[in-house]
This record gives structure tokens, C-alpha cells and sequence, in this order.
């Protein structure tokens, strides 16, 4: 992290009192810091927050405790920042490790604009760096009531104020996936935050642009939440409650949204399926089948909906060795590495650490 080869580099580390060595080793390179504490805080938003108060300048970043950025990576964005002066926001990939350094995966950012941000957050956010100018534009402050996609609200504020962004193609930082990473823990809780913000921006949000993609997007936060509670089946958690919970909140806002979604009836079916399938799945098989005939009645060749049907109709048994045969063939394909599998981007918090980049 120090090593980077830039001379004009400011570091502020912001740590909610841990109770480990990490005051220790942030006493080991203080001579190196622009500015340090180590006291508690009223989340991870408050934190960078607070830290981002501390710099002075021109480019701003910030990175979570065990991720690291690349080496030369500022020079890069620093030559980038300045030969780009309407740039407000620069982003790459970013190299997922394990513990033992080794590359596993790695998560890809795009090139895109607001519309293809609600779908998907195609920003890394430990490969983001922006201007200082576009964070004092959004008001200078993540959202203190988001603890998973403060970074994501973020990006659509800057956006939703003209902010120019440029993606480059190649990886500027390395996220360390390990069991203790939120995004294991609490991939379905990233979905609320996310479903949350969308709550807000639509209520505010009238652009016809915004709106065209709304299905879409509440499509793919609940497709987040969905994702996150499998993780943890397959960990072993009884998620059974939150499932059902979480499935009469979907099928609430299918019932509230439905204007929305007629533009769009494969995806209004693919919802209503994914809805009945965890039904079937934990034994509510007239409730699931209820929504499989829903799907069939909005899309006519959802045959997955038709499958799923005739599956349940033989019992909780069969059905859930079927969906067992589907996730077995699904994970085949992902090691594959099949472009046509969704992904989602993985999170990871901790302590703060805060960067500044100048012009050389």
C-alpha cells in the first residue's frame, strides 16, 4: 500500500476502536499518516464520513481494512485524473484473493450509465476514485442509515447530478474474500439497503428513463436478497421464516408495481416463478403453485413456471431433488464461466483507510 511510487499521497486511517493489534500496527506506520484515530463509531458510513473530513485532496478514495489497491495504481489514476479534467469519478476491476494471496475471481466494473447502474452496480468500489468536486456536489456524506450499500447510493447521487465517469479495464485494487466478509455474511441484507434506495430514488424520480428500467431493477435487488438467504441454507442456517417474509414482501410489490411490469411480461412471469419455486421448496405447494399459474397467465411460454407446476403437483420431495439437479447444473455452468449467468458484486468492510491523490 505504501510502496505505490507516487510522491504526493495522504493516508488517514479510521479505526472503531478495535479490540486487536490494529492499533499497534497503525502506531508502527503513524510517521507515514496524514492522520489516525482509533474510537467508536456510528457505523461504517459515520466512519469514512468522518475520515473524509481529514483530507485535503484533489482525488479521494477509500479502502476497507484487508483489501489493498494494486501497485501503481495511483500513478495511473493520478495520469488519468489529469489528462481527463471533466473526469469526476474513474473505476476498474478489482482481483479477488483468499488468505493466502491467490487470485480466485475477480469483479468486473463496465462501462454504463445511471439506467444501467439501477440494474446492476457495475462500480467495484474499492477500485473508485473521484474528484472532490463530485463529493462535495452530492453533499459530502455517505448515507448514515445504510450499513451494506453505502457505496452504491453514492454512485447514484454523483450520477443523478451529472457526474462524468470512465471505466477502465484493468484491475486497481484486491478484495480479500474470506469468511468473516459481509458479503458471505450478509448478501442478503445488501439487497434490503438496495431496495431501499430504490424505495427513495422512485418516489423522488419522474425521469421516463428511470422509470422504463424500475422492473429490472427491484427484479435484481430481490434477486440479491434471494441469493444471499441460499447462501446461507447452504450454510446451514433455518432462513425459513425470513424466506417466507421475504416472499410476501416481493409478491406485495409485484401486486403494487404490476403497471410497471406489463411492459415487460417475461420478467413479471421469471418474479411470480422464483416466488412459487421457494414456496414448493419449503412445502407450501398450493401457494407455490398458485404462483407458477400466475406466471403462465402473464407469460404463456414460461416453462419453467409450466415445469415447476407439474413437478410440485408430485410432492415436496421430488421437488426439492429437482431444485437440487437445477443449482447442481447452474454451478456447473458458473465454473464454466457462462456469460449468461447473473453475478453479483461482493462487499467487504472493516477499518477505514482513506487516500489522496494530486496532480503530479
Amino acid at each position: 500500500m505504501l510502496l505505490q511510487g507516487y510522491p504526493n499521497l495522504e493516508y488517514v486511517i479510521i479505526d472503531g476502536s478495535s479490540t486487536d493489534n490494529s492499533v499497534e500496527i497503525i502506531r508502527k506506520y503513524e510517521k507515514w499518516l496524514a492522520y489516525w484515530v482509533s474510537e467508536p463509531d456510528k457505523g461504517q458510513a459515520h466512519a469514512i464520513n468522518k475520515g473524509f473530513r481529514e483530507v485535503t485532496g484533489e482525488v479521494l478514495a477509500w479502502l476497507n481494512s484487508d483489501d489493498e489497491y494494486c501497485p501503481k495504481a495511483f500513478c495511473f489514476v493520478a495520469r488519468h485524473f489529469q489528462g481527463k479534467p471533466n473526469m469526476a469519478l474513474l473505476y476498474g476491476d478489482c482481483e479477488m484473493v483468499d488468505d493466502n494471496e491467490s487470485i480466485i475471481g475477480r469483479i468486473k466494473g463496465q462501462h454504463g450509465d445511471l439506467t444501467d447502474l439501477l440494474i446492476r452496480d457495475f462500480i467495484p468500489q474499492p477500485s473508485a476514485f473521484f474528484h472532490r468536486q463530485a463529493w462535495e456536489a452530492v453533499g459530502g456524506g455517505l448515507d448514515v442509515s445504510l450499513h451494506f450499500a453505502l457505496d452504491y447510493e453514492l454512485w447514484i447521487r454523483m450520477m443523478l447530478k451529472g457526474t462524468k465517469l470512465q471505466y477502465v479495464p484493468m484491475s486497481l485494487s484486491r478484495f480479500r474474500w474470506h469468511n468473516a466478509s459481509k458479503s458471505r455474511r450478509d448478501l442478503a441484507r445488501f439487497g434490503f439497503d438496495q431496495l431501499a434506495i430504490l424505495e427513495r430514488l422512485y418516489q423522488k424520480q419522474e425521469d421516463e428513463r428511470l422509470r422504463k428500467v424500475k422492473p429490472h431493477a427491484y427484479h435484481e435487488c430481490f434477486k440479491v436478497i434471494e441469493t444471499g438467504y441460499l447462501q446461507g441454507i447452504e450454510e446451514g442456517k433455518d432462513q425459513e421464516d425470513e424466506i417466507v417474509q421475504m416472499l410476501m414482501l416481493w409478491a406485495r410489490h409485484l401486486e403494487k408495481h404490476q403497471e410497471d411490469y406489463i411492459q415487460d411480461a417475461r420478467l413479471w412471469a421469471e418474479s411470480l416463478y422464483r416466488i412459487g419455486h421457494h414456496y414448493c421448496f419449503y412445502g407450501h405447494m398450493e401457494q407455490g403453485r398458485r404462483f407458477f399459474s400466475m406466471a403462465l397467465q402473464v407469460n404463456k411460454t414460461a416453462y419453467k413456471a409450466l415445469l415447476g407446476w407439474g413437478i410440485s403437483c408430485m410432492g415436496v420431495k421430488l421437488y426439492r431433488l429437482y431444485s437440487k439437479m437445477r443449482r447442481t447444473l447452474f454451478r456447473f455452468l458458473l465454473r464454466l464461466n457462462c456469460r449468461f449467468l447473473p453475478s453479483y458484486y461482493n462487499r467487504h468492510t472493516g477499518g477505514i483507510l482513506l487516500s489522496k491523490l494530486s496532480k503530479p
